[in-house]
């Protein structure tokens, strides 16, 4: 009985520090810091392009020997028209990078809370190339109807996603829901872009995309065959926050296994 009443008490007092802290998300949180507002002078807004006529962070100008930039890229990005159908319910006006945010009802307490920001690779990776070819990725849900996905489609709608073998490609992943999606790729790793210079930036398996982020990752595609891709709220990824990468010989629709038979 003494231990029944002792367990009781603990989880009442778990219960008052959580309530004690205020986790809801802010206006910032959610994407929704005006272009208009007076943020300290113009030198000081972040760099922003927008999508509001349909340009994405793919769309950005190119150097012309192929490789994308590896530094400076643009912090905020205008969410544009709507276009992922019931499956997104968008919630914020435009996504941001938050290297720097320890995430929301943290870094206010008084305690250190590591970022993303503060990350480095001790040495540089092998693979440092520039990468090639990127795309943009939404990560979308709709509460009422309890569906998570990626660009407004659930895994059995989708296509795979296809990675040509021996590439260096980019994945902006942009998120447009309220919670924080950690974002894990099987077979290879994920060069997160965190500011540094670039053999200093992270590498990581697993990224977790706040509210309203902006969060670009780097891939060298070395892993021939098919790899799962997805949420690790493994919740959100049974109701539909999967796809399969396909590393294939060629992005031209031919046949996905690399090797020839």
């Amino acid at each position: 009985m003494r231990k029944t009443a002792l367990a009781l008490l603990i989880l009442l007092v778990a219960a008052a520090v959580v309530a004690s802290q205020d986790s809801r998300l802010t206006m910032a949180d959610m994407g929704m810091m005006m272009a208009g507002m007076d943020h300290g002078g113009e030198e000081d807004m972040p760099q922003m392009m927008s999508a509001g006529d349909g340009h994405s962070m793919a769309d950005m100008p190119q150097p012309s020997d192929g490789a994308l930039p590896t530094m400076g890229l643009p912090d905020r990005i205008e969410h544009g028209p709507a276009s992922h159908g019931p499956a997104s319910i968008t919630m914020a006006q435009s996504a941001y990078r938050q290297l720097d945010d320890p995430g929301v009802g943290l870094g206010d307490d008084g305690w250190r809370v590591l970022t993303y920001g503060q990350l480095k690779a001790l040495e540089a990776p092998e693979d440092r190339r520039p990468p090639t070819r990127e795309f943009d990725l939404h990560l979308t849900g709709n509460m009422h109807k309890y569906i998570w996905g990626f660009d407004g489609k659930k895994w059995s709608e989708s296509h795979m996603i296809r990675f040509q073998y021996g590439e260096r490609l980019r994945i902006n992943m942009i998120n447009d829901t309220m919670m924080s999606h950690p974002i894990h790729l099987h077979g290879m790793w994920m060069d997160l872009y965190a500011g540094h210079e670039y053999g200093e930036n992270p590498r990581k398996h697993t990224v977790s995309v706040q509210p309203a982020e902006l969060l670009t990752v780097d891939i060298t595609a070395d892993a021939p065959g098919q790899w799962a891709f997805h949420c690790h709220l493994l919740y959100h990824m049974k109701m539909g926050m999967f796809r399969t990468v396909a590393v294939v010989r060629s992005l031209e629709g031919g046949p996905i296994d690399v090797h020839p038979s």
